[in-house]
């Protein structure tokens, strides 16, 4: 939807929990800091209307996913422990 302060486009917001972050990232063995720009790249691909629900939305968004994080040069992989609906 559009702001009405300032006319601009809203997606929403993406909320991080730092402990699921921190725990998610020692069972794939990303640091921190790499676990939550997954998780960055990972919900603004959601506000943008991907998603893994329904069979084939993962491999579609994963392919999304891993093309942003190497066009910024980053080598993070992402975790299989996502759910066809849960992420």
């Amino acid at each position: 939807h559009t702001d009405p302060d300032t006319n601009r486009k809203y997606l929403g917001d993406v909320i991080i929990s730092f402990p699921t972050a921190c725990r998610q990232a020692d069972q794939v063995g990303h640091s921190i800091s790499s676990e939550i720009t997954l998780l960055i790249v990972h919900g603004i691909l959601h506000l943008l209307g991907h998603d893994h629900m329904k069979p084939g939305e993962k491999s579609s968004m994963w392919s999304a996913q891993t093309e942003i994080l190497d066009s910024l040069g980053l080598d993070i992989k992402s975790p299989e422990f996502f759910t066809e609906s849960e992420g």
